[in-house]
């Protein structure tokens, strides 16, 4: 993968302090992160290493894919990537909420006031 986002123009952090949960790649004002992901002992889906005890809420990945460039994926979904937004500051290993965060958070929140209002009749 990161061969293929060299090849692609991308600048790929290979010295991330955490290279078993992740990886991030640059190109012009484009951010990219990549999470690892495995199953633990209670079939759980987790990142391994700092995050190994904070599984991914249930249905975060549905089982529809987004193929791009002819790579199938699943997707995080909004209500999951609300969640880790919002409880980031609260791990033991998270951080402070940065800028971006808030503003992701002020979308998504958008976005799922938008979609409730929608299944309720309300357009």
């Amino acid at each position: 993968m990161r061969v293929a986002l060299r090849e692609l123009g991308y600048k790929v952090e290979d010295d991330f302090t955490y290279p078993d949960e992740m990886f991030h790649a640059y190109t012009g004002d484009q951010h990219i992160s990549f999470t690892f992901l495995e199953r633990n002992g209670l079939g759980q889906i987790i990142t391994p290493g700092r995050w190994s005890d904070w599984p991914w809420p249930e249905g975060t990945f549905s089982p529809e894919t987004v193929t791009l460039e002819g790579v199938a994926c699943p997707v995080v979904s909004a209500e999951a990537m609300l969640d880790t937004k919002e409880n980031m500051p609260k791990h033991p290993a998270g951080r402070p909420l940065r800028e971006h965060d808030r503003a992701d958070i002020v979308l998504l929140r958008r976005l799922l006031n938008g979609k409730a209002e929608k299944s309720a009749g309300h357009v």
